[in-house]
Parts: structure tokens; sequence; C-alpha cells
């Protein structure tokens, strides 16, 4: 009877360990572990650019389909196109289905028509939600990577005036060269 109560005793005690370390997991990357997200395809924008005269992808159909031409050549790993927070499983459904990316899918914002000689501190793409870093763990802000490669975590109490100045060095940037 002792014996028994000991190995239930130590069943009990392994399954709350395993539950504390979900639950510690769980909170400290809420949308899963995603080592290297951001770095990994800002790099490929970035070497898709040196490749294209120096321009990153564009679709008409919009931002999300100018980023899957990142994949194969640019990504090797199509879950890098979930973005930090996007649904793996439906951005699986996809690309198998050869379906328009949804915005639930890849959680990025991208923003197309920009060149690597534009800028170096506009924003080519970000993580649309709050909260994670550019490895999925939980931060304060957005990632944000750069035309020049540089990537930061923009708080939250900044995030509104970063919006709005990264719109004007956009239309900048477009505005000179077309003047060009």
């Amino acid at each position: 009877m002792r014996g028994t109560r000991l190995s239930f005793s130590i069943v009990g005690l392994l399954l709350i360990g395993v539950a504390g370390a979900t639950i510690a997991y769980r909170f400290r990357y809420p949308y899963g572990w995603r080592p290297a997200c951001l770095p990994c395809v800002l790099g490929a924008l970035r070497t898709y650019a040196l490749n294209h005269n120096g321009n990153f992808p564009t679709d008409t159909q919009g931002p999300q389909e100018a980023l899957r031409q990142l994949y194969p050549v640019y990504l090797a790993d199509w879950k890098l196109l979930a973005g930090l927070s996007g649904d793996r499983k439906e951005l699986e459904r996809d690309m198998s289905g050869h379906l328009g990316l949804s915005d639930s899918a890849s959680s990025w914002v991208y923003w197309p028509g920009l060149k690597l000689d534009d800028d170096p501190d506009i924003a080519v793409i970000w993580e649309r939600r709050s909260g994670v870093r550019f490895d999925g763990s939980r931060a304060h802000g957005r990632e944000v990577g750069f035309v020049g490669g540089d990537m930061r975590q923009i708080s939250d109490a900044a995030w509104g005036a970063f919006v709005r100045d990264q719109a004007q060095m956009r239309e900048q940037a477009f505005t000179a060269r077309k003047g060009n």
C-alpha cells in the first residue's frame, strides 16, 4: 500500500512538472518557438533584391503573394512565411493548394515596391501583432525589419508615430523615384 502511494505521488509530481513546463513554454512563446524567423525572412528579402537589380519582391496580387516569391529559392523553409504569429497549418493549406496567402496564415506586414538603395531606415517588413520578438518569444512591441538589414523592436508607445513616419518615408522614396 505504501509503495503504491509513493508511486502515485511520484507520477503526480511528474505530471505537475510537465504541466508547469508546458504552461511556462506557452507563456514564453505564445505562438510557438520560431527561431530566427525575422532574420531569415529579412535576409531572404535582401538576397532576392540583390538578384533582382535592387528590387524587393512585388506581385500584382498583393504583398503576401510578393513574399511567396521567396520560397523555395530564397527561403528553404516555407514555414517562415507564417511570420511570428501566423497560422502554420493554414499556411500549409495555402501553399499546397496554390491559394493566395491569407492574412491569418501569414502575420507579416510587407511593403513591396522598395529598393535596396532606398533610405535604410524604411521598414520593409514587420510583425502584425504586438508582443513577440524575432524568435517568437514574448516581448513588448513589434519586431521590424528595415531596408538596410537592421531589425528593431518598436514599443507599443512609439508604434503610432513610427507608422506615420514610415508612411512619409515610403512616400518620399516613391516620389523621388518617379522624379528620376
